[in-house]
């Protein structure tokens, strides 16, 4: 039976407090600016400091919004290393111990904090593997045209990944192990997301191995702006492909060239063409950016609604 064969009406959608996280100080503020909007579901995404889920959680009933997933780490760490972005704070694929160790600590935290608040999933990053080359200067490469440039940069990333990616895969997998075993006490899911670079873990093929070796606890999570430039930029899966892994949520946002985080309808992402593919039991969450509108957002949200209909 195909994937579309399979496919039945999706639920509504829910919105990550990625949008406007950064805009308030008050957790209770920023979800009811969400539900102004017409959202009854939040992702807790890792720009929340753990005063905002303090305030959140005591203040749930009166709220009254599901909270679907956490967007590991949440709250936010609290000391980001210097060099570091608060996405790549610490990695359960680092070969330095302290660091991998924090990473598991922090993940743990995510996962007590997405108990409490009733949410099935803690969406999770898997590491990533160093490269001397900048994945960063290889997009830009793209956007500016520089096309030469661009498949020069992708190949040696690729090549490097494979030759230095097996301690990483390995660390990941051991970190995996322990963090595996707490979901499951706690009865919770990972949700794994597919990246946005190249060298990050995990790769089209990874996937499928971490849902093997994890069966059971790990879920796969598809993001779908960085599934959409992973086909566009040729790193290996299409959608159809990726989607071949069941995934219980995804991730929503539009592509304008290799930027992602756009409203839908902004970008050139098939959405009902991926949409046809989601069973009703999968989590649909926009993941727009703070440089997103008000109008934008909403109109978007509107594409999505129209799309549903028709499909």
């Amino acid at each position: 039976m195909s994937l579309r064969e399979k496919r039945k009406k999706t639920n509504n959608f829910g919105i990550s407090t990625a949008w406007n996280a950064k805009k308030h100080k008050s957790g209770i503020d920023i979800i009811n600016e969400l539900k102004a909007l017409g959202f009854n579901k939040v992702e807790l995404n890792v720009f929340l400091t753990e005063e905002n889920l303090i305030e959140i959680y005591e203040n749930l009933d009166d709220l009254n919004v599901e909270i679907v997933s956490l967007h590991n780490f949440c709250p936010m760490p609290e000391k980001i290393p210097e060099g570091r972005t608060v996405h790549r704070a610490y990695e359960i694929s680092s070969p330095d111990e302290d660091e991998r160790r924090e990473a598991i600590r922090l993940t743990k935290k995510t996962i007590d904090w997405a108990k409490r608040f009733g949410a099935k999933y803690i969406v999770l990053h898997a590491g990533t593997i160093p490269t001397s080359y900048s994945p960063r200067a290889m997009y830009e490469r793209y956007i500016e045209g520089k096309l030469d440039e661009f498949f020069f940069l992708r190949e040696r990333i690729m090549e490097e990944r494979k030759e230095k990616g097996k301690k990483y895969l390995e660390n990941t997998i051991k970190s995996m192990e322990e963090i595996s075993e707490y979901v499951a006490k706690n009865g919770i899911f990972i949700g794994l997301e597919n990246r946005f670079y190249p060298n990050e873990i995990p790769n089209y093929e990874e996937i499928g191995d971490f849902l093997n070796k994890f069966k059971g606890v790990v879920k796969y999570w598809h993001d779908i702006g960085h599934a959409e430039i992973w086909q566009t930029l040729g790193y290996g899966g299409t959608h159809e492909e990726f989607l071949r892994y069941n995934p219980e949520g995804v991730h929503i946002h539009d592509v304008v060239g290799a930027i992602d985080h756009h409203a839908p309808g902004e970008g050139y992402v098939d959405f009902k063409r991926i949409f046809s593919y989601l069973s009703n039991d999968v989590n649909k969450v926009l993941e727009v950016h703070p440089k997103v509108s008000e109008d934008k957002l909403r109109s978007g949200y509107k594409y999505l609604e129209m799309l549903e209909e028709e499909i």
